[in-house]
């Protein structure tokens, strides 16, 4: 019951807040200086940079595109063949005990190809609950979760971008601008 308050607390917090910002661009990127992921852009200055993230070296580049008119760097991630997975996954440490964190990304989708965000607490050198959200929307959308974690001192907490896998054609998908913030 408390863990399903907090959820329906994070909930309506970060909805207030994306009403509150209905004044801005719709596809404005929200740069936040309490971003727990370094390198959230996929630059380093103002260069394209893959600094501090895991991935698939065949399968992820960086190129210039966003959702504010192409002016900021995104990741480009290209589905795999099965069952290798275009992907990009980054760790935050230093986070423990009981907290409420919403991570969010800007996503752009090729034609039948499909984006997805998962997030969670990575203990022992695997997920532990990881929650997930896909689009394939072929135009800039921003995805986000917000839930509840208790992170314990040796694990991190585990942000990972993918394009997936496919049998068919490759597909690319586009990220920009994943932020984490610990909400409470």
């Amino acid at each position: 019951m408390n863990k399903l308050r907090l959820t329906t607390v994070a909930l309506s917090a970060l909805i207030l807040s994306l009403l509150s910002s209905c004044s801005q661009s719709p596809t404005a990127p929200n740069q936040s200086s309490s971003d727990l992921i370094q390198n959230s852009n996929f630059e380093m200055n103002g260069k394209p940079s893959l600094n501090s993230w895991i991935y698939d070296t065949l399968l992820a580049t960086v190129v210039r595109a966003g959702p504010d008119s192409e002016s900021t760097w995104s990741l480009q991630l290209k589905s795999g063949w099965i069952p290798q997975q275009g992907f990009a996954q980054t760790y935050v440490s230093g986070q423990y005990g009981p907290g409420v964190y919403a991570v969010s990304v800007w996503v752009k989708a090729d034609s039948g190809s499909v984006a997805t965000l998962s997030f969670g607490r990575w203990s022992g050198g695997k997920w532990v609950s990881p929650d997930s959200v896909s689009s394939t929307v072929p135009q800039w959308l921003m995805m986000s979760i917000v839930d509840s974690l208790s992170p314990s001192a040796s694990d991190s907490i585990a942000v990972c971008l993918s394009a997936g896998s496919t049998e068919l054609t490759s597909r690319a998908v586009l990220f920009t601008d994943v932020t984490l913030q610990r909400l409470q």
